[in-house]
């Protein structure tokens, strides 16, 4: 088992951990705000491509899917929002459907083309 797996077993029988946070970090000298409040955590990241980037970075399939499970063993929700829209959720509210399945992240289509559009008429504008 992994230390991830080991800590997610470890949490799964506490209470839900709450978040209380507002943090602006850099991945790769590039800016991201994570907030969170109570069993919320949202990481807005400033373009879609940034945040595919930023997906890559994270590690394989397995990484991401521990992380996920420790979300939910936690009982945290995260939101990827670009331009205000969730374009990935991960954790307890997740429901994953083919594509995110493999990562244990639910991606959602209609927040990704929102995002895309945002990132357009940002660049218009």
């Amino acid at each position: 088992m992994s230390r991830t797996t080991d800590l997610a077993a470890t949490v799964a029988g506490r209470p839900p951990l709450r978040v209380d946070a507002d943090l602006d970090v850099a991945v790769d000298g590039r800016p991201l705000s994570v907030s969170g409040e109570g069993d919320r955590l949202t990481v807005a990241v400033s373009s879609f491509g940034r945040a595919v980037g930023i997906a890559r970075g994270v590690g394989d399939s397995e990484q991401v899917r521990s992380l996920t499970t420790l979300a939910t063993a936690a009982g945290l929700t995260a939101n990827v929002t670009v331009h205000g829209r969730t374009v990935a959720r991960a954790g307890r509210d997740a429901t994953p459907g083919l594509l995110g399945r493999r990562y244990g992240v639910e991606l959602r289509p209609g927040g990704v083309v929102g995002a895309v559009v945002g990132g357009l008429r940002a660049a218009f504008s």
